[in-house]
């Protein structure tokens, strides 16, 4: 049965304006946990606090059922086992690629330089250790940064935007190499990103913080089809809200009536959440009448349209569609929604 690796419980931490938690979190042992969230929610904090850069101000932190953080107990970075990459890699301009990946492990010179030569070949960059950082590309930092991180062999690893300063088209390669290597080694990592793609192609589970809270943390896929809150619902992927109310035993919308997973009382007020695939668009003859709603915008994602609809009620859903479908702007079309139990969110 697996156990929690790293524990996080009840830690709270207050810098000049920003408060983070109180937050609790559990890890499993080879775990890849992604934190996802908008700008100055916390995401950096928390590792800071994991690695032992902060100190919390309440709560615990253990790692392999060790407690390294809490009211009377306190472990200093370089002895916690824990492996942290920078988001700008925090390479020694001064040093090789071997010389940084070497720096800060303890042995004798013969272990060092084969520790150092199996790291390197690990992450594809055999026969570079004797190149400086400028030398090397942005993804070939990364591993040498990535290397460096792994050299002490840690029981954490930590990750700060790690791809950020790729380029676009280098990205998927970084992050499929990067996730065939964890799952080799086993590494249990915690991954802060922006990107809501990387964390879905590369998260077992995705934390979702808000404000300095934990919204939810969960599967890629749970917390798309099933977010726990309005936030996260709002925050993951694309969806959209029509205002309801229950009325005799169904939820009226502007695009009909919808069963509810739950009993409401009569007159109950929610919003209904609709993602951009349940929508089904069809388009209207001129002699067809006014329709339910009508083309305001459209635009191309990754090999999709997404149509912008406004309903005769003035609320607005979107359509994700095949590149080859014909919806002109300003033409009017009926609107479906596959689901007939869509999540509902207390208005």
């Amino acid at each position: 049965m697996e156990t929690e690796f790293l524990e996080l419980r009840e830690v709270r931490l207050r810098l000049a304006e920003f408060e983070l938690g109180p937050l609790s979190l559990a890890v499993k042992k080879g775990e890849l946990v992604a934190i996802l969230g908008p700008s100055g929610s916390g995401k950096t904090t928390l590792l800071r606090l994991i690695a032992g850069f902060e100190r919390p101000d309440a709560g615990s932190i253990a790692i392999d059922g060790r407690i390294v953080a809490d009211a009377t107990r306190w472990v200093e970075p370089e002895d916690r086992g824990v492996g942290m990459v920078f988001q700008d890699y925090a390479l020694f301009p001064h040093l090789t690629a071997g010389e940084n990946v070497a720096f800060g492990v303890a042995s004798s010179k013969a272990v060092v330089k084969a520790r150092v030569a199996e790291l390197l070949k690990l992450v594809g960059l055999d026969g570079l250790a004797q190149r400086y950082p400028h030398e090397l590309s942005g993804g070939e930092q990364q591993r040498v940064a990535l290397a460096r991180s792994l050299a002490a062999n840690p029981k954490v690893l930590l990750l700060d935007e790690p791809f950020s300063n790729l380029d676009a088209d280098l990205r998927p390669k970084m992050r499929a190499e990067l996730k065939l290597l964890l799952q080799r080694l086993h590494c249990t990592t915690i991954f802060v990103t922006h990107d809501q793609e990387e964390a879905f192609e590369l998260a077992d589970r995705i934390a979702v913080l808000n404000a300095g809270g934990l919204e939810q943390i969960d599967t890629p896929e749970r917390l798309y089809r099933e977010p726990a809150t309005r936030f996260v619902a709002e925050f993951i992927g694309h969806a959209d809200f029509l205002k309801g109310r229950v009325r005799g035993g169904c939820l009226e919308t502007a695009l009909g009536c919808f069963s509810s997973s739950e009993p409401l009382p009569e007159g109950t007020l929610v919003d209904v959440m609709v993602r951009p695939e349940e929508v089904e668009l069809e388009a209207l003859l001129p002699s067809d009448g006014r329709g339910e709603g009508l083309i305001v915008a459209r635009r191309y994602r990754s090999g999709m349209q997404l149509f912008t609809v406004r309903l005769a009620s003035g609320e607005v859903v979107r359509s994700l569609q095949p590149a080859g479908a014909h919806f002109p702007l300003a033409s009017r079309v009926r609107v479906r929604v596959k689901t007939q139990t869509p999540l509902i969110f207390p208005r």
